[in-house]
């Protein structure tokens, strides 16, 4: 304890010491400005007692000099302003741009990722096309279609299609004799930057970019199948599961986009394009299960586009059912795994009982959506039938019970939403009309494909799925809600 006591002693004398030593420094230093004051002061008395007229001259000359110096340094000062203000504009122009990404993900509103999209356009294509920017945005859309971040999809996917329909047909540059649109300037640009993308059709090019922008891997065609189903899972170079999800949902949104910018419904469109987004749609629906639904939507939005009374559209969708969709998708044998194409098609491989038990719910629904899209919009539809199993009704009373399963399956979502294939079952039972400012669905007095009433098909539906299965009423307990299926088959 003596010890400590007298180190802190000896500690306090030291820091007194010190701020006497500090004190003495801060007297000397003001004891030195007080005597230049001083100086400075008997300086000023002096030059105040000399006489002004002889420095009168001396004066004007400094004055003259000053003025002079003064006028020319605000002209130079007005010049560098003109010359900085295009700059500046352009700075604020390039700020403006890059911050319409930032707010094309927001998880806000929808409105503000409207409003960036209409600004990130109206920059690239007004007044006339700005290549660089817009070889830029066409790589930075396709990638944020990967970003697992809130909005970011919506945004950039509803900006991609925007991008890609004002771009295959507004011209690119005035005066060019050629006419090309502004979608081939801006491939051009990126083969110069990327020349591993030899595609010289337009169409070819914007796919090849899709999915290379969307592949999780090095390859610009990677498959999400079945066949990379389990390894996906683990680890693999680097690339999480969570990752290559983004990726194929960056995949799905981007077909997508290129569908809602309806570049895809002109006749120059090679028919190899086409079936290649339809193959990549059905990649994506072996891939896992939950991605089956949504990637239905999509093979079905894909045909939808070309369901009109045109002959080239329609010839389209009957090449896409039956070369693509029908081998690949609805020939299944359910001893088969998962993505493998039944090898022979023909109606004896497999009975249509047994085909139609295998279905899942997804099958289902894009079976009956086709039936319903070909056959209403083609008016000889008894001349040119759809190949098996969609030549006859796939929704009838006869194929009601081996379809119970996969209907019954939809009840166990946890999504509060009806499953795709309700919908398909409504547009074919039903037919959409509209009262005033009203649209309302109506039963049809004719099935698209079949002679079988759609009112019969109704009410066995109602009765055999939603009472019996799926509610689990017997047969004595379904007579009392015979009233209630009576009034929704009228």
């Amino acid at each position: 304890r003596r010890k400590s006591y007298k180190n802190m002693a000896k500690k306090k004398k030291s820091k007194s010491s010190k701020k006497k030593e500090e004190k003495k420094v801060v007297v000397e230093e003001e004891e030195k400005e007080e005597k230049v004051a001083m100086q400075v002061e008997e300086e000023e008395d002096v030059v105040e007692n000399m006489d002004l007229d002889d420095m009168s001259d001396d004066n004007d000359a400094v004055k003259e000099k000053n003025d002079e110096s003064m006028e020319t340094e605000e002209k130079e000062e007005e010049e560098e302003e003109k010359d900085t203000k295009p700059t500046n504009n352009n700075k604020n122009n390039s700020n403006n741009f890059l911050d319409c990404f930032y707010d094309l993900s927001s998880d806000v509103s929808p409105a503000k990722r409207a409003n960036a999209a209409r600004t990130l356009l109206q920059h690239i294509y007004h007044p006339t096309l700005k290549t660089a920017d817009a070889t830029y945005t066409l790589k930075r859309l396709m990638n944020g279609l990967c970003s697992g971040r809130a909005g970011a999809r919506q945004g950039y996917a509803s900006a991609l299609a925007t991008f890609l329909r004002i771009g295959c047909s507004t011209t690119g540059k005035k005066g060019d004799e050629e006419n090309k649109c502004a979608m081939e300037y801006i491939m051009l640009d990126m083969k110069s930057s990327s020349p591993e993308n030899d595609d010289q059709h337009m169409h070819k090019f914007i796919r090849t970019e899709l999915l290379r922008h969307t592949s999780p891997t090095s390859s610009s065609h990677t498959k999400f199948s079945a066949d990379n189903n389990k390894k996906s899972s683990k680890k693999s170079g680097g690339i999480t599961a969570s990752v290559e999800r983004d990726y194929a949902f960056g995949r799905l949104f981007g077909i997508s986009s290129i569908v809602r910018s309806t570049i895809l419904s002109g006749e120059d469109v090679p028919f190899s394009v086409i079936q290649g987004y339809a193959e990549d749609l059905i990649d994506l629906y072996h891939y896992k299960n939950w991605m089956r639904e949504p990637a239905s939507h999509g093979l079905l939005e894909l045909v939808s586009s070309f369901s009109s009374s045109l002959s080239y559209t329609n010839a389209v969708m009957k090449d896409l059912i039956t070369n693509v969709i029908v081998p690949q998708l609805l020939l299944l044998s359910p001893k088969k795994k998962k993505g493998e194409q039944q090898q022979n098609q023909n109606e004896s491989s497999i009975s249509r009982r047994d085909l139609l038990s295998s279905y899942n719910a997804e099958q289902v629904a894009i079976a009956i959506q086709l039936q319903t899209l070909y056959y209403d919009s083609n008016s000889s539809k008894e001349e040119v039938p759809l190949p098996y199993p969609l030549e006859t009704p796939i929704l009838c009373v006869e194929n009601i019970p081996y379809l119970t399963a996969a209907l019954k399956s939809t009840s166990h979502v946890v999504h509060p939403r009806c499953h795709l294939v309700w919908g398909c079952i409504w547009s074919f039972l039903t037919t959409e009309k509209k009262k005033g400012q009203k649209n309302y669905h109506e039963l049809r007095s004719n099935s698209p494909i079949g002679t079988e009433p759609p009112c019969d098909t109704t009410s066995y539906l109602f009765r055999h799925v939603v009472v019996k299965s799926m509610l689990g009423l017997g047969e004595g307990d379904t007579a009392t809600t015979s009233s209630s299926s009576s009034s929704s088959s009228s």
